[in-house]
């Protein structure tokens, strides 16, 4: 909670604000747009988050450089561009 604290003081302006942001970080479950996901579902997109998948699958550690290297890795091997998958990435 303390570093989620740090990394949005400054892009809220009320405590209500801060805990809206907040909530999909701290709930169990996650409702998703079924018109967004509709919207950005694609053969690309299915194939580079299943690609994602066996790259994150094979992590030993959660840091922010492994988490880089294994999107990287991603790009590299599916050649598919992340603005035709990084929407659906955000909503799954």
């Amino acid at each position: 909670l303390p570093a989620f604290i740090a990394a949005y003081a400054e892009r809220v302006h009320t405590l209500q604000e801060m805990a809206a942001k907040a909530r999909p970080y701290f709930q169990e479950r996650v409702d998703i747009d079924a018109a967004l996901l509709k919207k950005h579902d694609s053969a690309e997109a299915k194939q580079a988050l299943t690609a994602l998948h066996a790259e994150l699958s094979a992590l030993s550690s959660w840091d922010t450089p492994a988490l880089q290297q294994a999107l990287d890795a991603t790009l590299a091997k599916t050649g598919i561009k992340l603005g035709l998958w990084g929407p659906m990435l955000r909503l799954v």
